[in-house]
C-alpha cells in the first residue's frame, strides 16, 4: 500500500511539472483540474463527479412542524460539500403524484462518476407481501386505493438502477405497519463519542467518503417491516435526525480513517433502537402505538462497496 502511494505521488509529481511547462490538464484526487503557468488550480467545468440530490417530504397539517425541521437538518448535513437538494413537500402549491417523482429520477442527466441521493419523508404501509408503498401529497398510502397516493417503494428502486452512474442512493423514513415482521439481526451496541467541535473541513471529508468514495446501491429504510416511524415538532422525524448526526460522532470504528455507509448504519441503527426506547420509556398512556411497538429498527436492503482502496 505504501509503495502504491509513493507511485502515485511521484506521477502527480510529475504531471504537475509537466503542466507547468505545457499548461495542460491533469487529474488529482477525482477532480480535474487546469494548472496555469503560475500553479493556480483552475476546475475545468462539467467533469468533477456531481450529487443529484432529491429530498421529498410528505407533509400533511399534523407533521408538517417536525418535517420542516428534518428538511432544515438534512440541508445542513449536505452543506459542507456544497450540496443543495431539490426539495418537493405535499404542502406545495402544485401536488406531484408518484409518476412525478419517478420521471425526476427518470429525467436527470448523469454521468457515470455520479451519485443521486433520494431521500424520502412521509408515511408508508406495507401489504402482506412486504411490497412497501409510500405516500405523495398528503395522500395516505394504501394499495390499490389511490395509484396517485401509493407509491411503490420498488419503483424507485428499478428506476435507480437503470441509471448508469457509479453510486445509487435511496433512503426512506416512514412507517412500515402492514407487513410481516421480520426476525432482524441484532444491532452493534457500542458507544460512538461525540466531538467537542468538528470543523468544516472535518465535515467535508467525512462526507466525500460517503458521496464520492463508494460505488453500487444504498438502500435503507428508517424502520424495519411491521413497525411505525416516529416523529416531533422538537427533533423532527427521528431516524433522519440519528442519521444526521452521525457527522458530529466518531463512527470510524476499525480505525482506518475511512468513514463507510456500514458504519454509518450501524451507528444509526444503534442509536435509533437505544433512543427509541428512551422514549418508550417516558410514555405513559397504554393505548400509545409506541408503547405498543417492542423496537424501532433501521432496516437495511443494500449497502454501497467502499471504493477508497481502488
Amino acid at each position: 500500500m505504501k509503495a502504491k502511494r509513493k507511485l502515485q505521488t511521484a506521477m502527480i509529481l510529475v504531471l504537475f511539472c509537466i503542466s507547468l511547462v505545457f499548461g495542460v490538464a491533469v487529474t488529482v484526487d477525482a477532480k480535474t483540474v487546469a494548472l496555469t503557468s503560475t500553479g493556480e488550480r483552475v476546475a475545468i467545468a462539467g467533469d468533477a463527479p456531481e450529487i443529484h440530490a432529491f429530498l421529498i417530504l410528505n407533509a400533511d397539517e399534523v407533521m408538517h412542524k417536525s418535517y420542516e425541521v428534518s428538511e432544515r437538518k438534512i440541508k445542513q448535513f449536505l452543506s459542507p460539500i456544497g450540496v443543495k437538494p431539490d426539495v418537493w413537500t405535499a404542502t406545495d402549491a402544485k401536488a406531484y403524484t408518484g409518476e412525478d417523482i419517478l420521471n425526476w429520477i427518470k429525467n436527470r442527466n448523469v454521468k457515470t462518476r455520479d451519485t443521486i441521493f433520494v431521500y424520502y419523508i412521509g408515511t408508508g404501509y406495507m401489504d402482506l407481501d412486504n411490497k412497501q408503498y409510500l405516500t405523495v401529497s398528503g395522500n395516505l398510502a394504501i394499495p390499490g386505493k389511490s395509484s396517485s397516493g401509493a407509491l411503490p417503494r420498488s419503483a424507485l428502486i428499478e428506476v435507480l438502477s437503470k441509471k448508469d452512474c457509479r453510486l445509487k442512493m435511496l433512503i426512506t423514513d416512514s412507517s412500515s405497519l402492514g407487513g410481516q415482521k421480520l426476525r432482524t439481526p441484532n444491532s452493534p451496541q457500542f458507544r460512538p463519542k461525540r466531538f467537542e467541535e468538528k470543523n468544516d473541513e472535518e465535515k467535508k471529508l467525512y462526507l466525500e467518503d460517503l458521496f464520492y468514495k463508494h460505488k453500487g446501491l444504498l438502500d435503507i429504510a428508517g424502520s424495519s417491516p411491521g413497525q411505525t416511524g416516529f416523529a416531533n415538532a422538537h427533533t423532527g422525524s427521528f431516524f433522519t435526525d440519528i442519521l444526521t448526526s452521525s457527522i458530529d460522532y466518531q463512527v470510524d470504528r476499525n480505525g482506518d480513517k475511512f468513514h463507510s455507509w456500514k458504519e454509518v448504519f450501524d451507528f444509526a441503527q444503534s442509536e435509533t433502537e437505544k433512543g427509541f426506547m428512551r422514549i418508550r420509556e417516558w410514555r405513559l398512556s397504554a393505548e400509545d402505538i409506541l408503547m405498543q411497538q417492542e423496537s424501532l429498527t433501521p432496516f437495511q436492503y443494500s449497502l454501497p462497496t467502499p471504493t477508497f482502496r481502488e
